[in-house]
């Protein structure tokens, strides 16, 4: 068995060196990489980078530089992971289904092409932002559809939107070399190696080369430059909401997340649903922060929510909006987790350092009280009711409702929730300056 390795991979590289020699002396109309400026042998992109650019998938810049480090929109992305997969420069496009793509943009061919080949799905509102930076959860989410290891149904697995795609891609190796953060932009550099990674080369459709430019009568190659892409300009950021805190007692917003409607009901996991669990720690919530001299107002205050909303959407908007219209001074939203992990975690909005504060605190206080679990850390996020409340707000994923061990015994337990409400508590009057009442 050994020796026929050896006797293939010898083939395959007398075959290659064959390939490289025709293309020296002009017998052969493949692409081959070329070296980048900016991209030592010893970068740990090298490899992916180099085969990429020799399969036609990804170029340089205009200066002959790879520019490793800068970050890709998603439309650029589009272009990279297209080409990897049968994408053509013969592409007739059939329909651009996104009102901010039009028919002239210059990625307009690889996103009719990408969606079609059911790659993207574009935004929540139906745009797909091709100007945009593209964060690596997204790209993941991509990647994992494009290569045929999962598709829209991994959305309904853990408790981000991306968990399933997530965990899909590690299981594949689509993941190796790769330190990721899932909400920030992703590089070339990173775009390149996750390509790499996932490459099935029989997709690939190398591209020939650019016929030569004729010669003018004066001897001066006759070139017709291409026209510069133009972006789309990145849509403007929505209006923050219109606002005015409470006179008074502060108000706590408690948001059991997730309802029993059928509309948005959660995670499951050893007998227990989120819905159930969310709302009863947060009706343990309530009189525990009254009592420290805080005025509550819950999103749900039985197994029936307080918001109406025929999609998930609209019933996660209007709880923000609820939040923000009875003036609420602070935003706290209870979920469990899932997916196979253990542990809490405590999330703020990007960029929030009220948020970020007040998580760390709850964060703290709740990993004091369960020495059991894992401190997962506090962490940031584009969650719907993070980015629409207009005060300083988190969101708690309490435990993993599917762990059988320890989280979802203490989650499934009126003890455990009544110690979870008194952490949270904890962790707001900490945050507040305010004294914590037994």
């Amino acid at each position: 068995m050994l020796s026929e390795v050896i006797r293939l991979r010898s083939a395959k590289w007398i075959l290659y060196l064959l390939i490289v020699f025709a293309a020296v002396v002009g017998m052969t109309t493949a692409v081959f990489a070329r070296e980048f400026p900016d991209v030592s042998q010893s970068a740990s992109c090298y490899d992916a980078v180099m085969k990429l650019s020799d399969l036609g998938v990804i170029s340089g810049r205009e200066d002959g530089k790879f520019d490793p480090d800068t970050q890709v929109t998603r439309a650029e992305f589009c272009a990279f992971l297209s080409r990897a997969n049968g994408y053509s420069a013969d592409y007739i496009v059939k329909q651009v289904p996104f009102p901010d793509v039009k028919a002239n943009y210059w990625a307009a061919g690889v996103i009719s092409f990408s969606y079609e080949s059911g790659f993207i799905n574009g935004m929540e509102d139906g745009t797909f932002q091709p100007a945009a930076k593209v964060t690596a959860a997204q790209a993941i989410k991509m990647v994992v559809c494009a290569m045929g290891v999962g598709d829209s149904s991994l959305q309904a697995v853990g408790p981000m939107w991306y968990s399933g795609y997530w965990q899909a891609a590690e299981k594949a190796g689509f993941l190796s070399d790769l330190t990721l953060e899932a909400n920030q932009p992703i590089t070339r550099a990173q775009v390149a190696q996750v390509i790499y990674n996932s490459l099935d080369e029989s997709r690939v459709i190398v591209p020939t080369p650019s016929p030569q430019p004729s010669q003018t009568p004066d001897g001066k190659p006759s070139v017709t430059p291409s026209p510069a892409p133009s972006e789309s300009p990145v849509p403007p950021e929505k209006p923050k909401p219109v606002y005015r805190p409470k006179e008074g007692t502060p108000l706590v917003f408690v948001d059991a997340g997730h309802n029993s409607s059928g509309v948005d009901t959660g995670a499951s996991g050893n007998d227990l649903r989120e819905q159930d669990i969310t709302v009863a720690i947060a009706l343990k919530l309530k009189p525990v922060l009254e009592r420290c001299g805080f005025e509550v107002m819950l999103s749900r205050n039985s197994d029936k929510d307080n918001v109406e909303g025929d999609t998930t959407k609209e019933v996660l908007e209007r709880r923000a909006e609820l939040a923000n219209e009875a003036g609420a001074h602070y935003f706290v939203s209870i979920h469990c987790n899932s997916g196979g992990g253990t542990g809490i975690e405590t999330y703020h909005f990007p960029g929030s350092e009220d948020g970020e504060e007040m998580a760390e605190a709850i964060q703290d206080a709740l990993t004091e009280e369960f020495e059991e679990l894992r401190d997962r850390g506090v962490k940031n996020e584009d969650f719907s009711v993070l980015r629409n409340t207009a005060m300083p707000a988190v969101l708690i994923e309490t435990g993993f409702i599917d762990h059988s061990e320890t989280d979802s015994v203490l989650l499934g337990s009126e003890e455990g929730q009544q110690r979870y409400a008194e952490a949270i508590a904890k962790g707001i009057c900490a945050y507040t300056k305010s004294a914590y009442v037994k």
